[in-house]
């Protein structure tokens, strides 16, 4: 599993925890399928731009993270 599944990985897996969801509620909420939700957790996939956008509205987090999570753009170091 590449760095970018990892961190998508990890910001999934937060996203869920905060929310307490199951990935099957998750994908519900997204309005795509428990197998898609069940690849990006395993790394076998990675979503498409338009699930990222999803995930980014759906989770408040900005789309550039949300992207750079699933590896379409380089990981922006935090600025204070």
């Amino acid at each position: 599993m590449g760095t970018e599944q990892k961190s998508l990985v990890s910001f999934l897996k937060e996203l869920m925890r905060r929310r307490r969801l199951l990935p099957s509620q998750l994908a519900a909420e997204l309005g795509i399928s428990h197998a898609t939700v069940s690849r990006w957790l395993s790394g076998q996939d990675l979503p498409s731009v338009r699930s990222c956008q999803k995930l980014a509205k759906y989770s408040g987090i900005p789309l550039t993270k949300v992207l750079a999570a699933a590896g379409y753009l380089p990981m922006v170091a935090e600025t204070k």
